[in-house]
């Protein structure tokens, strides 16, 4: 190791520790939930019918191929899943730094490459595996490949079309990611004039792969658009004035417009400044995709979190080398250190590994591998953390067509509760299309499935409801199916808020 320059050797410790820590429980809940959901598309359900959910298809897609490869037997779907999320980020990563490497001198591609292990590595913390996540390390090679564009640097073309292909996979995993590509190609427009942009092969490729896309998904899934859209439009709470309060007064919004707006007099210097100037624009467009999402939620802005790290690590890494002989590579390790000291309260090596080893998700895990026999589940929340993650581990099959309760509360959320505090079920009469379907769709897998396990929360231990009661139990029992079939089912155990029980028969 004499010799090794201290960058080099923190570097390869992030991608070691944080990227072995990446194998072990719990995985992030929304990527287990798809990878589940993927599994299942491959042993024979079909997405959007069976499968019922309102994310666009490309992330299911992508999860074909982890769940494909766990059928060789040669490593579980979630194995493969992080391998390839890994895998993803260095390819995308390295292959950009390589791109952008005759604009960059030593000292701001070894601080670049820090600060990108810190950021795609430890800052994602339990949002490893979303699609914000993979999203970003996806579009890095193409956002390069801009800049060389606005630097007037040439580039071969397969690479340029290679670049462009992950990109578009990447965006196409939510609609809202298509701000970045389009934020990109208005620069490459502006600077390069309608003349020249018309010839670059991007813009049509992106045109030529979102109509595909589009068209696939209405040929292969016509419930997309004729029952899930429509589904998500009438009861996912997407804006109100009270989230939209949350969101300018939280804590994602405000640094983020402050760093924004602190770095643009320097950043949109484009013609000095090709690579702050297209790093800059990303963070804008990551900012309004995570703003349209209507969420004051983390993983939303991670993207542009990111982006913003690393357009401050750019600027620094000019300062340091102004003038100068490049900086001795312990003043580049001091600055990384530092950077994972300001978020490392979030993510310090293993937290998360050693936080869910002692969760009650970790005891309802095993309680599944001791008494639920390898059959199906069913597990009724409104969330699919930690369900998820304990499904993905234990292999079970979650016994119904949804990933969760989302939508029970959003069909209960003008209810006032009664004079004994409890909310009232609708009567059959007074059911909404949306509510049938919930009801009767569950109902149909408990008789059909017979699940070994139901674990069942109450709506007044979770949050959605603010705290007024109403019982899951209860809610499903409304149908004779379900109410038949559940008194096959005694009460096992009760950890936490949930209540475990365990078929007869």
């Amino acid at each position: 190791m004499r010799g090794l320059p201290a960058d080099r050797l923190l570097l390869a410790g992030i991608i070691l520790l944080w990227g072995v820590g990446a194998f072990f429980p719990p995985l992030n809940a929304d990527a287990g939930a798809m990878l589940r959901f993927a599994e299942r598309m491959l042993d024979g359900e079909m997405l959007y019918r069976d499968l019922i959910d309102f994310n666009p298809p490309m992330g299911y897609w992508l999860d074909l191929i982890p769940a494909g490869l766990a059928k060789t037997g040669l490593g579980s779907a979630v194995f493969w899943f992080i391998a390839l999320c890994l895998l993803a980020v260095v390819v995308g990563a390295s292959l950009a730094l390589r791109i952008l490497a005759p604009l960059l001198n030593d000292t701001e591609r070894r601080l670049l490459a820090l600060t990108g292990a810190i950021t795609l590595l430890v800052r994602p913390g339990d949002s490893f595996g979303e699609r914000e996540h993979l999203m970003l390390a996806l579009i890095l090679p193409y956002g390069a490949l801009a800049v060389r564009a606005v630097a007037g640097l040439p580039a071969r073309r397969a690479l340029r079309v290679f670049a462009a292909v992950i990109a578009f996979i990447g965006i196409a995993q939510k609609p809202q990611f298509a701000l970045l590509g389009a934020m990109v190609e208005l620069l490459l427009l502006v600077r390069l004039g309608p003349k020249r942009w018309l010839t670059r092969p991007e813009p049509w490729l992106f045109l030529l792969l979102g109509l595909i896309y589009v068209g696939a998904t209405a040929a292969l899934y016509p419930a997309y658009l004729a029952d899930m859209l429509p589904l998500a439009s009438d009861h996912y709470d997407l804006f109100d004035l009270d989230q939209g309060i949350d969101m300018i007064t939280g804590v994602e919004l405000p640094p983020l417009l402050i760093g924004l707006a602190c770095l643009a007099p320097w950043a949109l210097r484009v013609r000095l400044r090709p690579v702050a100037a297209v790093l800059w624009l990303m963070a804008l467009a990551a900012v309004l995709a995570g703003l349209l999402q209507f969420k004051d939620w983390d993983y939303h802005f991670l993207p542009a979190r990111i982006l913003l790290i690393l357009l401050a690590a750019y600027g620094l890494a000019g300062i340091l080398s102004r003038g100068q002989a490049v900086p001795d590579g312990r003043i580049l390790a001091a600055f990384a250190i530092a950077l994972m000291a300001l978020g490392g309260h979030l993510s310090p090596p293993l937290r998360l590994q050693f936080d869910y080893a002692k969760s009650d998700a970790r005891v309802v895990e095993e309680l599944i591998r001791r008494e639920g026999g390898g059959r199906p589940v069913l597990w009724l929340t409104q969330y699919i953390d930690p369900t998820s993650p304990v499904l993905n581990y234990t292999g079970n099959r979650l016994a119904m067509p949804f990933m969760s309760l989302w939508l029970l509360p959003a069909l209960y959320d003008a209810d006032e509760p009664g004079p004994d505090g409890r909310l009232r079920l609708h009567p059959p009469e007074a059911r909404s299309p949306a509510e049938t379907l919930l009801l009767t769709r569950v109902a149909d897998s408990v008789r059909r499935e017979k699940p070994s396990l139901i674990l069942a929360e109450t709506s007044q231990d979770e949050a959605a409801f603010r705290l007024r009661p109403l019982d899951y139990l209860e809610f499903f029992g409304q149908d004779p199916r379900f109410a038949d079939e559940f008194t096959h089912y005694r009460l096992l155990k009760r950890i936490g808020t949930l209540r475990v029980f365990k078929r007869q028969d």
